[in-house]
């Protein structure tokens, strides 16, 4: 049976099934010798049916609000790294520890992990084994699944090669590592590093917040009556599909969250769609790349979504200036344009370019903007889903390049907070 958890493109929150993403990381040391290592990475994508989960909260209280769900359990699938935390030899008895115990798995893996990258399967028994009444899977001595060393976690500065050359694996002005350098990768070494573990559980999950009924109108009016919708999407490389799988080649080969979305929209309706966002970008180029997009066709409905280039150096009001300038230039070439503003993920905090609390800054001024901005203006939390969604894990969990590009789930977590507008 294929793995319809990781590799199909089910609908985002709103249709019969309801699919979306959410990821968890425990990092904890064992009660054990020195030798013991430390867990680091359990990302998780959640296949939920409609019927079993009753989602509540508001938006405003997304970091703290938890979805009520019945007595049914829910299918779980988790992609783990495990992460040393020390000095070690190769065969080292690493954990992961389960956000929620297991109380079944997936009779149709009869109890296998997967890489999904490689296709290897892992066998309970020879390669792990569940402890501790499920909360606990033992990565077992001698097993083939894959971890990182410390050392390229925090790479020396003897063995780095450095971004931007030809097979970096650093990048500096990490303040944060104690080697001044964090683990960085451009294409697929973070989805290699990767395997699939299929449970069921009952647990809490954060809220999907409702859509304004009345931001939006002839977007609704469209999809309403299927007539064809113009989209566009401006952005950075994260919109640009880094490091979506799809954009780095390797399995299960999910789009990024701009292809997500036009499918989600595409369901109810026959869409037109260009995405003009340009990796390494920033807000200050919003105008010149909504100019190319238009070259296209005007869109009717333009999602706008900068901020991670513009961190280290753009203030708030400088970024919402940014921002309000692309409006005015969409409203230009077509009055009826309407637009959604896209909150960000946050970056790595040992990354000195991605300081911790920016992006919430950012987020707030969006936010902002679209309240001010009446109808036409509609605000995508994508920044409040990720920290909710992330709050105590570790980044590396979450990330597909190190820094400050989201993995396959970091970009349905964008793909669920854009629908969530119209949805």
């Amino acid at each position: 049976m294929d793995r319809p958890q990781l590799s199909d493109r089910s609908p985002l929150p709103g249709n019969p099934c309801f699919k979306f993403i959410i990821t968890y990381i425990m990092r904890r040391y064992l009660s054990a010798p020195e030798s013991s290592p430390l867990l680091s990475s359990v990302n998780a994508i959640e296949r939920i049916a409609s019927d079993k989960v009753s989602i509540s909260g508001e938006v405003s209280n997304a970091s703290r609000s938890r979805a009520a769900i019945n007595s049914r359990s829910v299918c779980i699938t988790i992609r783990s790294v495990f992460a040393d935390n020390a000095r070690s030899p190769i065969y080292r008895q690493l954990m992961i520890w389960f956000l929620f115990p297991v109380i079944a798995r997936f009779s149709c893996l009869s109890g296998a992990a997967r890489f999904p990258t490689l296709g290897a399967v892992y066998a309970e028994g020879r390669d792990f084994r569940l402890e501790q009444g499920g909360r606990v899977l033992r990565r077992l001595p001698g097993s083939t699944m894959p971890f990182l060393t410390r050392e390229r976690l925090y790479p020396s500065p003897e063995r780095a090669v450095l971004f931007p050359d030809e097979g970096a694996n650093a990048i500096g002005s990490a303040s944060g590592s104690p080697t001044g350098l964090v683990c960085f990768d451009r294409a697929d070494f973070f989805a290699r590093h990767q395997v699939s573990i299929d449970y069921r559980t009952r647990a809490p999950f954060p809220a999907i917040p409702a859509a304004d009924p009345a931001k939006l109108p002839k977007t609704r009016k469209c999809l309403c009556e299927k007539k064809l919708l113009d989209i566009a999407f401006i952005g950075d490389s994260i919109t640009d599909g880094w490091n979506s799988t799809e954009k780095v080649g390797v399995a299960p080969g999910q789009a990024p969250w701009p292809g997500l979305v036009t499918e989600r929209l595409s369901r109810r309706t026959s869409c037109r769609m260009v995405n003009g966002a340009v990796s390494g970008s920033g807000s200050a180029s919003g105008v010149e790349h909504l100019e190319a997009c238009c070259r296209e066709f005007p869109p009717a409905l333009l999602f706008i979504a900068y901020g991670m280039n513009d961190l280290s150096h753009l203030s708030e009001e400088g970024f919402g200036r940014n921002i309000s300038r692309i409006v005015d230039a969409g409203l230009a070439k077509n009055p009826d344009m309407e637009f959604v503003l896209v909150s960000q993920m946050s970056g790595n905090p040992e990354w000195d370019l991605t300081p911790a609390g920016k992006d919430t800054v950012f987020a707030r001024k969006l936010r902002q903007i679209a309240e001010d901005g009446g109808a036409r203006l509609a605000y995508a939390p994508v920044n409040e889903l990720w920290h909710a969604l992330i709050a105590g894990k570790r980044f590396l969990d979450v990330t597909g390049n190190g820094v400050n590009h989201p993995n396959d789930y970091g970009h349905r977590i964008y793909a669920a907070a854009a629908a969530s507008v119209w949805d």
